[in-house]
């Protein structure tokens, strides 16, 4: 009875490493995503506003926003949009924004976090194609909670257009969270 289970023993090693011989050397090897704690904090965190806004949750949205909020946008990139005026134009678009938000990722600089996505939101009319943009949240930590300071926003779209500092690659890992 011994011989027979280390022969099963034995052939399972050897399955293993005939498994482990198989697998590319190349370094090409397919990487599954994972959803990391700050992506998930601050997932929560942009959807929160989102709903805020929708919602007109006037204590939420003053306990997510810094005092001195401003938003950034390519177009006009020397006069940001002060707190006020993106609060007045956010509550009266809201209805159409979505909590639709892909590829974040998050730069954690202790009391600093730097978090991007793509952002999609329904067209104003509800018959065109959705609209895409990129966004930059820059949040603050104040005590426990973190305060939105600054987000740079713009339209996001497949281009042409040579990126300085960016070669585009071949290779791209789909992010599935």
């Amino acid at each position: 009875m011994k011989i027979v289970q280390l022969m099963f023993v034995f052939f399972l090693l050897l399955a293993g490493i005939a498994t482990v011989d198989s697998a590319p050397l190349s370094g090409n090897i397919a990487r599954t995503p994972q959803l990391t704690r700050t992506v998930k904090i601050f997932s929560e965190l942009e959807v929160e506003l989102i709903n805020a806004l929708k919602n007109n949750n006037q204590d939420t949205l003053k306990n997510l926003l810094a005092d001195d909020f401003e938003m950034r946008q390519p177009a006009k990139a020397g006069n940001p949009i002060p707190s006020a005026d993106w609060l007045k134009n956010s509550l009266a678009e809201a209805s159409k924004y979505t909590a639709n938000i892909e590829q974040m990722s998050v730069h954690d600089l202790k009391k600093t976090a730097i978090v991007n996505f793509l952002w999609t939101l329904a067209s104003d009319n509800g018959q065109a194609p959705l609209l895409k943009f990129f966004v930059v949240d820059v949040w603050r930590q104040d005590g426990k909670n973190w305060q939105l300071a600054i987000r740079y926003i713009s339209p996001s779209q497949d281009s042409n257009v040579k990126i300085p500092g960016f070669m585009p690659s071949e290779q791209e890992i789909e992010k599935r969270y």
